[in-house]
């Protein structure tokens, strides 16, 4: 694992735990088996803990017909997680990409406090969420926070 710049995390991480409000059939996933998944990814991902600022109206409902996941641009003012913690201060614009399947969407819910693990992409950063969270807390657990700071101080955090 690599740590530079805003402590980029180079093929590392991804959130964990789902977001309920509109995935009732979700398991709880361990957040080390987001880790383990994220840390074995060739892109690069920032951690972050905040809140997302954006229309609500833009969380698309579930269509089986979809095949690509809904784009939007939202706000995030939070801080950046390095070796100490969520201690950076962020204020950034970004996309958010939203899948569903056909009976939930990965739902964002703007202005509550968040741990998101961003892509880095061409452009912009990325925020991909599913039916299930995928790379999003929300709501962000102390726990989940204290556990990503010993994966980044080097724990083991694999599920096996």
């Amino acid at each position: 694992m690599r740590h530079a710049g805003l402590y980029c995390l180079a093929g590392v991480l991804t959130a964990a735990m789902p977001l309920q409000a509109a995935a009732q059939s979700c398991p709880r996933q361990p957040l080390e088996a987001a880790w383990e998944r994220a840390s074995e990814a060739e892109e690069t991902f920032v951690i972050v803990r905040g809140a997302f600022d954006f229309d609500p109206a833009l969380n698309p409902e579930p269509d089986p017909s979809r095949s690509e996941p809904v784009e939007f641009t939202a706000g995030f003012r939070g801080a950046v997680m390095g070796p100490d913690g969520f201690d950076t201060p962020v204020a950034l614009d970004l996309t958010v990409a939203i899948d569903c399947d056909t009976d939930a969407c990965g739902l964002l819910e703007p202005g509550k406090d968040a741990i998101a693990f961003l892509r880095e992409g061409t452009d912009t950063y990325v925020l991909e969420t599913g039916p299930c969270g995928d790379f999003l807390l929300q709501p962000a657990p102390l726990r989940s926070e204290q556990r990503l700071m010993e994966c980044f101080a080097g724990a083991d955090c694999g599920t096996e």
